[in-house]
């Protein structure tokens, strides 16, 4: 199997990330959901399905799955997300890193 190439984040990611914040709201996400789409979660697909054959390498149990709830975090933070005590939309989770994995896999 070849790996996927991936050529990285558009520019537009950063942008999109930045308005969002600013806008940490459902109906703002709503009217621009495509822009996440195309934005953050595409060039997440094609990065996560470029990386999966080197994780495998480094171990046969390593699922990397390019799906939201799979190898990507999904961006609205859990319930309440919308009301007085909501948290919104999870714009830090784009530069979160878990390397708890790595270590389990290294170990």
């Amino acid at each position: 199997m070849a790996a996927s190439k991936f050529p990285g984040f558009p520019r537009e990611t950063a942008t999109y990330l930045r308005a969002l914040a600013k806008h940490n709201d459902r109906d703002w996400f709503q009217a621009h959901k495509r822009d996440y789409e195309s934005c953050y979660l595409e060039p997440a697909q094609a990065f996560v399905s470029a990386m999966a054959p080197e994780l495998r390498k480094l171990s046969k149990g390593i699922v990397a799955e390019p799906r939201v709830n799979g190898a990507i975090m999904r961006i609205q933070r859990p319930a309440p997300m919308f009301g007085p005590d909501a948290v919104g939309f999870a714009i830090d989770r784009f530069r979160e890193m878990r390397p708890q994995w790595l270590l389990r896999v290294l170990a």
